[in-house]
């Protein structure tokens, strides 16, 4: 299993803390190419591809990057990376003993979740994004025969062997997953083939400006849709989002949209109005004003979310007394209680500026 290039003694475990990507979910970017997890943004963990290996043989693939993790971390890039600053990624966690390092490295993984790459292009030109770090295209780090959009029928066909064992897919990673066409078509099969399913997409609200859409989307089965404008208004959400963002556009799009969906009596889609956290939105005015558009939206949930790096929030950092001071509060997430409790079991803390969750 491991490289016969390696000195690492059997036995011998080089990297003594988990990462909890290995135990819970499984990541296909646009391309078919499989990675550990959605921090990988630039494809340098694809061990595997959907278009050429099976469920098996991914899962054979995983099981033996999983070991290479724990003995000999430093071979892949992202993951060195991150375990570099263990103490800042809500992933990783220590391991009590060889025991539980020994469970982890031979434990088989039959992944209840599934991350989904739909799109790998964008229309927005976000700040700090890894879109804009490669000139607005993923090519580059998406060398998969795939391409630019997942075959969606080929991705619902090939996830047939996990049956209801998968419990969630999150239809997003790097890109908007709504320039792919069949998305709609492919939440629908899902959620008639595996009813409790739940299948979430983060958007940056583009596709409410085409209202012959809407009734594709209510009609989807899709779970949650997030929608991230970061501000409660143009000029705010513009700092982030790029001086094109149709902002006013998207929001009265969304408020048609969400006119319709209780129009119909469709409680899915949970809409989720999202606004990340950073230096220039923090302040008290800018947070009453994505409050106030989120009540005048009539979204069932909206949050607040933190986010390091250069342009990060300093009022309120990932993991800060300040932050869980405003958590606690009950202000960084609000909206329908249950669909809160189902979604929001805690409100998502980002680690780091321009991750894929920032969209």
């Amino acid at each position: 299993m491991r490289d016969s290039s390696d000195n690492q003694p059997i036995g011998t475990y080089s990297n003594k803390v988990l990462c909890d990507f290995f135990t819970t979910e499984l990541t296909i970017l646009s391309d078919g190419n499989v990675t550990t997890c959605c921090v990988d943004c630039r494809a340098a963990n694809s061990f595997a591809n959907i278009y050429t290996d099976s469920l098996k043989t991914v899962l054979r693939k995983h099981l033996q990057f999983k070991e290479e993790f724990i003995y000999t971390p430093q071979k892949h890039a992202t993951c060195h990376r991150c375990l570099e600053t263990p103490g800042h990624r809500y992933y990783l966690r220590p391991a009590n003993n060889d025991d539980e390092l020994a469970m982890f490295v031979g434990e088989e993984f039959l992944p209840s979740q599934i991350v989904l790459e739909v799109s790998s292009r964008c229309n927005v030109r976000c700040r700090e994004c890894i879109h804009g770090e490669l000139g607005y295209d993923l090519s580059s780090v998406r060398t998969g025969q795939g391409g630019r959009d997942l075959d969606l029928e080929y991705v619902a066909d090939w996830l047939r062997p996990l049956g209801s064992q998968l419990k969630s897919i999150r239809a997003y990673n790097y890109g908007e997953p709504f320039l792919n066409k069949n998305l709609e078509g492919f939440a629908r099969e899902m959620t008639t083939r595996i009813p409790d399913i739940q299948i979430g997409v983060s958007t940056n609200g583009t596709v409410f400006l085409n209202e012959n859409r809407f009734d594709s989307i209510l009609a989807s089965g899709l779970y949650h849709i997030v929608v991230s404008v970061h501000g409660g208004n143009a000029e705010a959400s513009r700092q982030y989002m790029g001086s094109a963002y149709p902002f006013e556009r998207v929001v009265q799009g969304l408020k048609r949209f969400m006119v319709k969906k209780r129009q119909t009596g469709n409680s899915l889609p949970v809409v989720d109005l999202k606004c990340v956290l950073f230096r220039w939105n923090e302040g008290e005015v800018e947070l009453s004003s994505f409050e106030e558009l989120a009540h005048d939206l009539q979204v069932d949930i909206f949050h607040f979310t933190p986010t390091g790096g250069v342009s990060g929030t300093k009022h309120y950092p990932p993991g800060s007394d300040a932050w869980n001071k405003f958590l606690k509060s009950g202000r960084a997430v609000q909206g329908d209680p249950y669909y809160i409790s189902r979604i929001h079991p805690y409100a998502p803390v980002e680690q780091g500026g321009g991750s894929h969750c920032t969209k």
